[in-house]
C-alpha cells in the first residue's frame, strides 16, 4: 500500500523566525483579515500579461505576438496609470525578444530574461525633452553556457538582481540541493543552492516540474515558494555565498513518491501558489485557497484566486487580504501603499487597490 507523507509544518531545528502551527490542523492562522475593494483600469491590456511596479511606473509584459501590441506596456503611476509608451517585439532581430520574461522592476529600471536566448536586457524608462517617455536598453548580459560532458545542467531561468544588482539569482532545479544558481553581475554562475522541500530522490526533469515556483529578492535576501505545495524558504546573501535562513509548510501538504515522481493528493491537498512578491516589510502570497482537485485552467473562478497571504520577512503570519475580484498576476507599489494586478473581467485588466493602512503603521 502506498503511503503518503504529512508533513508538519513545523521545522524547529531548520528554521529562524517560523511561526508555530496549530496541530490540530496544521494551517497558518491569521489574526486579521482584510477586506479590499478594487478600482478598476479600463484599459486594452495585453493577452495572458506579466506586470511589475517601479518606482513610478506599472510594467506589463507579453509573450504573445499581434499586430497591434509590443512586448511592452508602460504607465504611470503618478497621472491615473496613463498609458505613456510602448517597447520591443518579438522576433529574431539582434534587440527584438523570442520568449521574454519581466523579472524584476526597481526604480525606473526592470529586467526581461530571454529564456531561449539566455540573455537579460536591462531597460530603463526616462523622459525626454519633450516630455515623452521613452525606454532605453542600457546593455544585454548574455548568460555563458559552461556544461561538462559528464553532468547535465539545465539552463538558469528568471534572473533577478541582489544586493542593488551585485548578484543575480536565478532559478535552475538541477537537484534537490541546487535548486537556484547566483552568478555575478555579468552572469557567471558562482554557487549552485538551495534545498528542496522533499528528502526523497526525485529526478531532474520532475524537479523542473513538480518544484517550480515564485522567486522573489529584496536588498540581500531570497525568498522561493513553490507553486504546488505550500512551501516557502529564504536565503541571504553572506559575502559571495548564499546561506539558508528558514523554510517551513504554511499547510500541511499530502503527497507520495512514486516511480521517482511526485504525486498530490488533490481532494487534501490546497493550491496552488498563483504569484508572489515582495517590499522593504512583507511577503505578498496570491494563493488559491481550494483544493487542487477544484482546479479548472478555464473556468477564473477556479483558476485565479481572491487570496493573498503576507507574511513578514521572517516567515511570521501577518494577515489576509479578501479581494473584491480574482486576480493570476499581482504587483505591489510600496511607497503609494497600493497592490496592482491582472483581474480577468471578462478580459485581462489591470486592476489597483489600496493596501490597508494598519499594514504600515
Amino acid at each position: 500500500m502506498k503511503k503518503i507523507y504529512f508533513i508538519t509544518a513545523i521545522m524547529s531545528l531548520l528554521t529562524v523566525g517560523c511561526t508555530s502551527i496549530d496541530k490540530d490542523d496544521n494551517d497558518i492562522k491569521f489574526s486579521k483579515t482584510f477586506k479590499l475593494q478594487h478600482i478598476f483600469h479600463d484599459d486594452v491590456l495585453l493577452k495572458d500579461p506579466q506586470i511589475a511596479v517601479s518606482d513610478s511606473f506599472i510594467i506589463l509584459a507579453t509573450t504573445y505576438k499581434d499586430e497591434q501590441s509590443s512586448v511592452c506596456n508602460i504607465y504611470s503611476t503618478h497621472d491615473g496609470v496613463k498609458h505613456v509608451c510602448t517597447y520591443g517585439d518579438i522576433n529574431s532581430g539582434p534587440k527584438d525578444f523570442r520568449q521574454p520574461v519581466l523579472t524584476f522592476a526597481n526604480g525606473n529600471t526592470f529586467g526581461l530574461n530571454d529564456i531561449n536566448e539566455r540573455t537579460l536586457a536591462l531597460l530603463h524608462i526616462e523622459k525626454d525633452k519633450n516630455g515623452k517617455h521613452n525606454v532605453i536598453e542600457n546593455y544585454r548580459l548574455k548568460a555563458p553556457l559552461n556544461r561538462s560532458k559528464e553532468e547535465f545542467i539545465p539552463l538558469d531561468t528568471r534572473y533577478i538582481p541582489i544586493n542593488n544588482g551585485e548578484y543575480y539569482v536565478s532559478a535552475l532545479f538541477m537537484d534537490k540541493d541546487r535548486c537556484f544558481t547566483l552568478s555575478d553581475n555579468l552572469l557567471t554562475p558562482i554557487q549552485r543552492f538551495g534545498e528542496s522541500p522533499i528528502s526523497e530522490e526525485l529526478d531532474g526533469m520532475v524537479i523542473r516540474n513538480r518544484l517550480n515556483g515564485f522567486m522573489a529578492t529584496y536588498d540581500n535576501k531570497l525568498f522561493y515558494a513553490t507553486m504546488d505545495l505550500p512551501y516557502i524558504s529564504s536565503y541571504k546573501l553572506d559575502g559571495d555565498k548564499m546561506v539558508k535562513l528558514w523554510s517551513k509548510f504554511y499547510k500541511t501538504p499530502y503527497y507520495m513518491i512514486s516511480n521517482g515522481d511526485v504525486k498530490f493528493d488533490k481532494d487534501k491537498s490546497m493550491g496552488p501558489l498563483k504569484d508572489m512578491c515582495v517590499d522593504s516589510q512583507y511577503i505578498y502570497m496570491l494563493y488559491m485557497n481550494q483544493l487542487l482537485s477544484e482546479y479548472d485552467t478555464y473556468d477564473t473562478e477556479k483558476s485565479a484566486s481572491n487570496t493573498i497571504y503576507v507574511f513578514k520577512h521572517d516567515g511570521e503570519p501577518v494577515a489576509c487580504l479578501d479581494l473584491d475580484c480574482r486576480l493570476r498576476k499581482l504587483a505591489i507599489d510600496p511607497k503609494q501603499h497600493k497592490l496592482y494586478g491582472i483581474a480577468q473581467l471578462p478580459d485581462y485588466s489591470l486592476v489597483e487597490f489600496k493596501l490597508p493602512e494598519e499594514l504600515y503603521k
